[in-house]
């Protein structure tokens, strides 16, 4: 047996529907592991993203060469095949070994998910048909669904692993020098209301010595129910988002806490990519679908012939 009667569509999906599967049963876990402690009396437990991360790197890595895998099996058969997942994981160990983003995570992922990328990108290349923009559509959808879902997986590995947060202890008319950004305490407020408190941070933001915005966060605390709500204050850039919350005053201190996102547009990019290709299979299917009418005259029409011909025989 040859390596095409391993590497075919049936393999490849079983295998995507068996690592899927240890995904699902890995969050379900996880999930499900702080509600039972709670529930027998261990007291409150949060899992944290590290927790996820070890137990879904391998799993994921290999969905994401499964992926680029179904891509590239119509158009690449045998030691070519073998030569792609050859490269894409001497990358990644070259990747981890070298160290160039300083994280083990993004350097293992970045390689694998470049290969996928790589696979879609073919893929639509292959599926482009200059003889009719209907076909051309048609096949190009499907594969933008898959071109959207690593997008979304590169955002996901990128912000998760690149982010940066801090916290800090200010009083009014303090500046806190966080990442590229200077956050300037303006104002803070308290107001009293029937049936809740807040507590409001008025601050304004500035980088590259330019005031690029001013804004608010603040904690409610809702007497009916006896709780505080924190209300985030978000700025979303092209290449960057910058989160800032209230965590917690004490006159006249306020503790700020400030998060930096990168590459969080490449999961918003990503969910747009995927949404277009859905449409896309959505309108060509209706579009390039036979009409029933159509159907039935041209099944009509080819009786006719046939009875013709039978009689003409007879």
């Amino acid at each position: 047996m040859n390596v095409d009667d391993y590497l075919n569509d049936r393999n490849v999906f079983l295998a995507t529907i068996i690592v899927l599967s240890i995904i699902a049963i890995v969050l379900f876990i996880g999930l499900i592991t702080p509600l039972f402690i709670s529930a027998t009396g261990g007291g409150e437990v949060r899992l944290e993203a590290g927790y996820f991360n070890v137990r879904t790197i391998i799993p994921t890595l290999s969905l994401l060469i499964l992926l680029g895998l179904c891509l590239m099996l119509r158009y690449f058969k045998g030691e070519k095949l073998i030569a792609a997942i050859a490269t894409a994981t001497a990358a990644t160990v070259i990747c981890i070994i070298v160290n160039p983003f300083k994280d083990f995570y993004l350097n293992a992922s970045l390689p694998v998910l470049v290969f996928g990328l790589a696979g879609g990108v073919h893929k639509i290349y292959r599926a482009i048909n200059p003889k009719s923009i209907k076909a051309s559509l048609r096949g190009v959808g499907p594969h933008l669904i898959h071109l959207g879902l690593i997008l979304i997986l590169l955002g996901a590995v990128v912000s998760t692993t690149s982010n940066v947060e801090g916290t800090r202890e200010l009083q009014e008319g303090d500046s806190w020098n966080f990442h590229d950004y200077t956050i300037s305490v303006i104002r803070l407020d308290h107001i009293q209301k029937r049936v809740s408190l807040e507590r409001i941070v008025y601050f304004d933001i500035y980088k590259d010595g330019k005031l690029i915005d001013r804004g608010q966060t603040k904690m409610v605390y809702d007497m009916n129910w006896g709780q505080w709500q924190s209300i985030v204050y978000t700025k979303r850039g092209v290449t960057e988002d910058l989160y800032i919350a209230l965590k917690g005053v004490s006159p006249p201190t306020v503790s700020l806490y400030a998060r930096v996102v990168p590459m969080i547009n490449f999961i918003w990019g990503g969910l747009i990519v995927m949404a277009s290709g859905i449409a896309l299979v959505t309108c060509t299917d209706y579009v390039m679908k036979p009409k029933i009418k159509d159907v039935k005259r041209r099944y009509e029409e080819r009786l006719r012939e046939e009875l013709r011909r039978l009689r003409e025989e007879t």
